[in-house]
């Protein structure tokens, strides 16, 4: 009971102290304490004990006593406490602390794994691969390059290799792929029927020879690339069989580079040698237009540049076989251009791939395959040697003949109603005269470079003008979206044709002659579309002149603005009859009148610095006055009827929204104005009159007397023409130059002679635009 009591004693001391807070604390139990190391052996075997109890899973007594020797003839009570006791003492580290005897051992730690070896030390080094193992790798790889390249597998006549999906299964004596057997595996290719059901792949072959043997090509010149690049990277490394490997591989890609363009070219002088090649030359049209679409994919598509492509490497095998042979396949597949050509009328048409021997796609497809035939500079001096090209020599008996166009039959079994209806056609195509050999609609018609450039955005053309139906109910915002649409196809158009004539310009001096040639005709068969009402049966249509005008300001934009190479403009060249062809002859019906009334001619040859430059020119200032400012007068007349008819209508208190004839008339005017007033001619045309105004001001009056009239009179009336309907064009643009020109002619100096004091009014109209 000695021990009972105290316990007592120090419970309720302790509750007193909770109580009443820190000033009375418990007071200490009477009875000796337990050394430090007692009590802290006894809190390790009651540890202990818990953890054995976890490990063995065995039910053991919490309450165990033990008997611990307190030194003072005083014990605990035999009972243990909870574990919330023993956390009212600090816990003591036992690594530091001496277990006793009675207290069980700790479990052992798990043994960590020893570290593994050295990967180096135990992998195996490689044997080296024998013979025969070497080979069988070689033929695996011959036989995948085959497969990437030619798109085929070899098998023997007994053979069960499994077949690609992808690539057309060949049989043949030996299947094995070497440097000599390339050219028969691709004959047999080559002389597959088209309704083989070999070619029947997922995904489809290429069609036709040219198209099947340009991708063969392509895939062999980057698994060459692509070799070489893996020979670059082991090339300080020792692996005698891969560089043997890959010796054997690029010879084989070698050949078939080579085999290839010998096929195409024996193909297309061949047509009946294959099957699948005889259109070939069409199919080399097709190939050529399909640049448009996909120009890494195209024939004319070279890693290494223009002249690595397949187009040029067959260029020049076929020069190398056969000259003629080349200048008969240029002009067959010029042929099919020109057939796919007539079949558009604007930017808008799909072109003439449902007609047999046509191309899919519209204009800006077909005048792409065609500037893709001129990057082979050969290529393009055939083109412009082709018959086609240019029209018949005037004074010949051809330029004489005229084409009638045919009157329509009646249809066998019509009725009494059509056949009225024919006769009244027939009538009516009884009085057409038609039109000549050499003449305006002949240049577009009948020459390459006229059927290019006819097709644009015409305003009479239906497609253009139904664009702007109740064109009077319609808002401004719409009427311009719809007009920005047409613009920017015309004007990808027009970069096309801009690109096909730089191709032919620059293929050469005998290129540049006949496309110069052409320049001379296209002026000279349309003197006449300068009239008020020009006569269309003489003269071409009036987008025909504008793709003109816009195609040679692209030939004059390097010198337009460097005054340095526009210094090389000749003024003699005005008087030069050899030179301009009769463009700006003096005298006879087409006459061009001068700026003074009787010029002395100049006496001096005329020996230019730079032929090109002052070609282009006074060309460019020709066909701007054929074009442009011929254009610019109509307009202003449409805009004349078109505010007249709206004011009679108001005058009558009608409604102009709903009046027929003032949509008509208005629709007429918004579908002038896409091709006349698209942004980028204009900037072009009015930097072009500042170099204009520019040479008239630095020549001296003895050339000034020599320059054309219109030079003067198109400077200031398209000036003032554009700062009424388009002012905003004119912002940010350097026209100084023509100030000076006005302010020079208006001058004391000139004002008396007669010629010039015609321009006092249009000169004092660009003054106060200015």
């Amino acid at each position: 009971m000695s021990g009972f009591i105290p316990d007592i004693a120090s419970w309720a001391l302790r509750g007193r102290a909770e109580g009443e807070g820190d000033e009375q604390q418990q007071q200490q139990e009477p009875t000796a304490q337990l050394s430090e190391e007692e009590v802290r052996a006894k809190r390790m075997a009651r540890l202990a004990a818990l953890q054995n109890q976890s490990i063995n899973a065995t039910a053991t007594e919490p309450g165990d006593k033990m008997d611990v020797d307190d030194g003072g003839g005083v014990k605990e009570p035999d009972v243990i406490s909870s574990s919330s006791d023993a956390m009212d003492v600090d816990i003591v580290d036992s690594s530091t602390a001496p277990a006793p005897e009675s207290m069980p051992p700790k479990p052992a730690p798990i043994a960590s794994k020893p570290p593994p070896p050295d990967v180096a030390q135990k992998k195996r080094a490689r044997e080296p691969l024998t013979t025969a193992e070497m080979a069988k790798r070689l033929a695996r790889k011959k036989e995948l390059l085959l497969r990437k390249t030619l798109n085929i597998t070899l098998s023997s006549t007994d053979s069960s290799k499994a077949s690609f999906p992808d690539a057309v299964r060949i049989t043949i004596d030996d299947p094995s792929v070497t440097v000599q057997g390339i050219s028969e595996i691709l004959a047999a290719r080559l002389s597959m029927s088209p309704k083989s059901p070999a070619l029947n792949t997922t995904p489809a072959q290429k069609p036709g020879v040219i198209h099947y043997l340009g991708w063969c090509f392509k895939r062999a010149s980057e698994e060459m690339k692509e070799l070489r690049m893996a020979q670059e990277k082991r090339k300080k490394a020792s692996e005698g069989a891969k560089k043997t490997d890959a010796t054997e591989l690029e010879e084989i890609l070698e050949e078939i580079r080579k085999q290839v363009v010998s096929y195409a070219a024996s193909s297309l002088m061949m047509p009946d040698l294959f099957e699948l090649g005889i259109d070939g030359t069409l199919q080399l049209a097709r190939c050529l237009s399909a640049s448009a679409l996909d120009p890494t994919s195209s024939i004319t598509f070279g890693l290494s540049g223009p002249s690595t492509s397949f187009y040029s490497c067959l260029c020049d095998e076929l020069l190398s076989q056969d000259p003629g042979s080349f200048e008969s396949v240029i002009a067959d597949t010029v042929s099919h251009f020109t057939k796919s050509l007539s079949k558009c009328d604007t930017v808008l048409d799909g072109g003439g791939g449902s007609i047999e021997g046509g191309i899919d796609g519209g204009g800006m497809v077909i005048v792409s395959g065609l500037k893709e035939l001129c990057s082979h500079k050969k290529a393009a001096a055939c083109l412009t040697r082709v018959p086609s090209f240019l029209l018949p020599a005037e004074g010949s008996e051809k330029s004489k003949e005229r084409v009638t166009p045919p009157v329509p039959t009646l249809p066998p079994g019509a009725s009494a109603q059509q056949q009225r209806f024919f006769r009244m056609v027939q009538a009516m195509s009884a009085g057409r005269s038609g039109y000549l050999r050499r003449s305006g609609p002949a240049l577009e018609k009948d020459t390459l470079l006229g059927l290019v450039l006819r097709i644009g955005l015409p305003m009479e053309n239906p497609a253009v003008s139904s664009s702007f139906q109740n064109a009077a109910s319609r808002t401004m915002k719409d009427v311009k979206q719809g007009i920005e649409g047409m613009r920017r196809q015309l004007r990808i158009y027009q970069d096309k044709c801009n690109e096909l004539v730089r191709a032919l310009v620059t293929a050469g001096a005998d290129a540049r002659g006949q496309v110069m040639n052409w320049i001379i005709d296209a002026l000279l068969v349309n003197i006449g579309a300068d009239a008020m009402r020009p006569d269309r049966s003489k003269v071409s249509n009036a987008q025909t002149l504008l793709n003109l005008a816009v195609v040679l300001l692209k030939l004059c934009e390097p010198f337009i603005s460097d005054e340095k190479k526009s210094a090389l403009i000749n003024p003699g060249f005005a008087s030069f009859a050899e030179g301009h062809g009769g463009v700006f002859i003096t005298m006879g019906d087409n006459a061009v009148p001068r700026l003074a009334e009787n010029p002395v001619m100049p006496s001096e040859p005329y020996k230019p610095k730079n032929s090109f430059i002052p070609q282009c020119f006074f060309f460019t200032a020709r066909a701007l006055h054929l074009s442009v400012v011929s254009g610019s007068s109509y307009h202003m007349g449409i805009l004349r009827q078109v505010n007249n008819t709206a004011w009679q209508l108001r005058q009558r208190n009608e409604n102009a929204q709903s009046d027929p004839n003032f949509n008509h008339i208005l629709s007429m005017q918004y579908a002038n104005e896409v091709s006349l007033l698209a942004p980028e001619m204009i900037a072009d045309t009015l930097r072009f009159l500042n170099l204009t105004a520019r040479f008239l001001v630095r020549i001296d009056d003895s050339q000034l007397a020599l320059m054309p009239e219109h030079f003067v009179d198109d400077i200031c009336d398209l000036t003032t023409f554009i700062s009424r309907v388009e002012p905003k064009t004119m912002q940010g643009l350097d026209l100084g130059n023509i100030f000076k020109m006005v302010v020079k002619l208006l001058s004391p100096k000139y004002a008396h002679v007669s010629i010039y004091a015609f321009f006092f009014n249009k000169g004092m109209a660009v003054i106060i635009i200015f």
